[in-house]
């Protein structure tokens, strides 16, 4: 009898091990994505000091662009000519009140030496946080114009 339960219960341990091994099985699967380049720009009013027509000293002002793009992502940052560009005179933009109009400049350094439009753009790596990057500005001097209030509108475009 001892040797029959013995027979019996190797069996079922048997059983019970190739019972279990195939309900066991396994597979892979693969993971993926692709995370796209994108950019986010703000930008700040530059408005100018008071600029005095008599005295025709220059006028300096500043904007402040907040660009935020993808972590490793490089990019360009280009100004249009202005809402007024076709008011403007040697290659200055122009701010307009009525039918008058005053010039200005946009620069790329604190220094004002290198302008910033047309073809000249400038160019960042994204690091996946906000990056600060300064337009500047001078009205030249010696402009004779009205005592108004004078605007114009840049657009900002980041090509990335």
């Amino acid at each position: 009898m001892k040797k029959m339960l013995r027979v019996a219960l190797a069996a079922a341990l048997l059983a019970a091990g190739a019972h279990a091994a195939a309900l066991t099985v396994t597979t892979t699967f693969p993971v993926s994505a692709t995370v796209a380049a994108s950019c986010q720009v703000t930008a700040t009013a530059l408005a100018f000091p008071n600029y005095d027509a008599i005295a025709g000293a220059a006028v300096d002002g500043q904007s402040a662009l907040t660009v935020t793009c993808t972590k490793a992502s490089p990019y360009t940052i280009a100004l249009d000519a202005g809402a007024n560009s076709a008011l403007a005179t040697a290659g200055a933009r122009a701010m307009v009140s009525g039918a008058n109009h005053l010039d200005y400049n946009l620069f790329s350094d604190v220094g004002r030496t290198t302008l910033w439009g047309g073809a000249t753009t400038v160019a960042g790596t994204g690091t996946g946080l906000a990056q600060t990057v300064n337009v500047y500005g001078r009205i030249p001097a010696g402009q004779n114009v009205p005592a108004l209030t004078y605007n114009d509108t840049v657009t900002v475009t980041v090509n990335f």
